[in-house]
C-alpha cells in the first residue's frame, strides 16, 4: 500500500473563517476511503497538509515554511518516494502559470 498525503489550502481569511478547509478535508478523506483500495492507498499511512492562508497566485505555497513546500523538500531529498498526493481540485494545488504547475507536478512524478 502507498502512503498517501492530503493537501488543503485556503488563501483567504474570509476562506479560513470560512468552512473551506474543513470542506475540502471532508472531500479528500471522503474520496481516500472510497477509492483506497483501487488506487493501492493506504488509509493508515495518510499525512494531512493544511496551508492556511496561504496564496497559490505567485507560488507562496512553494516556500520553505509552508505545507506544500515542506512536502516538496522532501520528496526532492528522497524522504519521499512512491506515495501519492491529493487535492480537491488542481486550484488548491497552484494558481500559478500552467507550464510552471506541470513543472511542480512532473517533480512529484520522477
Amino acid at each position: 500500500m502507498r502512503k498517501c498525503f492530503l493537501y488543503s489550502r485556503v488563501s483567504s481569511d474570509v476562506q479560513i473563517s470560512g468552512d473551506g478547509l474543513g470542506r475540502q478535508e471532508d472531500k479528500l478523506k471522503q474520496y481516500l476511503l472510497q477509492n483506497a483500495l483501487r488506487l493501492n492507498l493506504s488509509v493508515d499511512d495518510c499525512e494531512i497538509l493544511v496551508d492556511s492562508g496561504v496564496s497559490g497566485w505567485k507560488g507562496s505555497n512553494m516556500g520553505d515554511t509552508v505545507a506544500l513546500g515542506q512536502l516538496f523538500r522532501r520528496v526532492e531529498s528522497g524522504e519521499i518516494d512512491g506515495s501519492v498526493l491529493i487535492v480537491e481540485s488542481l486550484d488548491r494545488f497552484s494558481r500559478e502559470n500552467p507550464f510552471r504547475v506541470a513543472g511542480y507536478i512532473a517533480k512529484l512524478a520522477e
